[in-house]
């Protein structure tokens, strides 16, 4: 009986000492973090000078004024806008370069209900425009993914046409630079459609190869513009996504140190996402309706830049509970601790100069990106922590959790005690250990799949 008791007390002591020990590494966790390095030697982040003129500037004030005239104007309505797009990508380019060629522009119009299976007796159609614009030197055979994702209405939605007019611009100026080595498709979607649906058909064409889309091999990076407020303060640069899925390390810290070499002195601050919001938002895949989802579940490294301030936060916030329908354009974006760049005043120019910067970085990069094959965590916008720290206090609570039902054990035979605290052991399992660990990769899901159909098959 005394050796009972001694060993219930031994595990006792060994489940409250697992427990405290899990308890401080949650606490200070964010405390393991290390320096983000760019490992990728191709990028050449906050180094470049840009060379866009300022006559250019014009050119995006005009195409801004034309699409924001439109947009008031168009009620529930596609169609409208798309031909207004391809017009205003379509009309002649400054008189200094008319030796250029013109934008390949296309508009194609798809079936929303066809891309997500929908059973409905009134079949939705919507339209996306694309701009091609050729490379004049390297691989011809790569290309760069320019997505500009906003309302084409502003009844009952938030969003400008602003960043449409900047990407119009930006796209007649690539056309003339000599040092872009990788073609760049300018992508023009309605963000009221939810889940991105225009984004999401512009892929399954470009996978289709259709005779009136133009191939251009294999995409390699991708960006996702969105412009919430024609005065934004607040640029925020979102990575979480559906199933886990995040682009890779090394894009993302160089886009950070484009933007801080861009925009003026000083910056107001510097913040990173909570750490403890991301690993909620990973879990339960906050992600999902972001528009750079549909590009990471294609294996192309994608992010979405969104700038806001904080009036349209606070706006945004006080709808989002009774609006008719979510069209994913901040979602979960709208706490204020999410931003990495914080500027007073964020002036078209500086934004027009570090756009040119990352289309630059993402250019010069003629090799597959390799690093970031984990999750990580910002803990500021120069350090991080790695995912894998995150299961180190977890093994200790769990831990705790199995000696406390060994010492159950002892001290009663009951099956009673046995079910209470495999429960308890299973509640610990499911909430304190990261449920994105198990999803954060399709290859893990598929091996999980294949392993039950085998027990399964085996017992029957």
């Amino acid at each position: 009986m005394r050796a009972d008791k001694r060993l219930v007390f031994i595990l006792n002591f060994i489940s409250i000492c697992t427990l405290i020990l899990g308890i401080i590494g949650l606490i200070y966790l964010p405390y393991f973090d290390s320096s983000t390095i760019i490992e990728e030697h191709a990028f050449s982040e906050g180094n470049s000078n840009s060379l866009f003129p300022d006559k250019w500037l014009l050119e995006a004030k005009k195409a801004t004024h034309n699409l924001l005239i439109a947009q008031s104007n168009i009620k529930n309505s596609s169609n409208k806008m798309s031909e207004i797009l391809v017009e205003v990508l379509r009309r002649e380019i400054p008189h200094s370069f008319s030796d250029i060629a013109d934008l390949k522009v296309t508009k194609r119009q798809f079936s929303v209900n066809s891309l997500f299976d929908e059973e409905s007796t009134v079949n939705r159609f919507s339209e996306y425009v694309s701009a091609f614009v050729p490379a004049r030197r390297g691989d011809s055979f790569e290309s760069i993914l320019f997505v500009v994702n906003f309302p084409w209405s502003i009844e009952n939605n938030f969003g400008v046409a602003d960043a449409a007019g900047i990407a119009i611009a930006l796209a007649k100026y690539m056309i003339t630079v000599e040092w872009l080595s990788k073609n760049i498709h300018f992508l023009f979607t309605d963000s009221r459609l939810s889940y991105s649906a225009g984004i999401r058909a512009f892929l399954k064409d470009y996978s289709s190869e259709l005779p009136n889309l133009i191939y251009t091999g294999i995409i390699r990076t991708a960006l996702v513009l969105q412009i919430l407020n024609s005065t934004p303060s607040r640029i925020l640069i979102d990575i979480e996504s559906q199933d886990g899925m995040i682009p890779n390390q090394d894009l993302v810290n160089a886009v950070i140190k484009e933007f801080q070499s861009k925009l003026p002195r000083p910056l107001a601050s510097i913040d990173p996402r909570i750490i403890w919001n991301s690993i909620i938002r990973q879990a339960t895949n906050g992600g999902s309706e972001k528009a750079h989802t549909p590009l990471l579940q294609y294996s192309i490294p994608a992010y979405t830049i969104i700038l806001t301030d904080d009036e349209t936060l606070k706006e945004y916030e006080l709808k989002s509970t009774d609006k008719p329908i979510s069209f994913g354009i901040l979602e979960d974006s709208e706490d204020p601790s999410t931003n990495f760049i914080t500027s007073p005043i964020i002036q078209l120019s500086d934004l027009v100069k570090a756009l040119e910067g990352i289309i630059r970085i993402q250019s010069n990069l003629h090799e597959e990106l390799h690093h970031s094959f984990n999750f990580y965590l910002f803990t500021s916008y120069i350090s991080h922590i790695s995912s894998g720290v995150y299961i180190y206090p977890i093994i200790f609570l769990c831990t705790s959790v199995v000696f406390q039902i060994i010492s159950l054990l002892q001290r009663s035979s009951s099956p009673l005690y046995f079910l209470i605290s495999l429960g308890c052991l299973g509640y610990f399992i499911l909430t304190m250990f990261p449920i994105y660990w198990l999803i954060n990769n399709a290859l893990k899901l598929t091996l999980l799949h294949k392993l039950f159909d085998l027990l399964y098959n085996s017992k029957f």
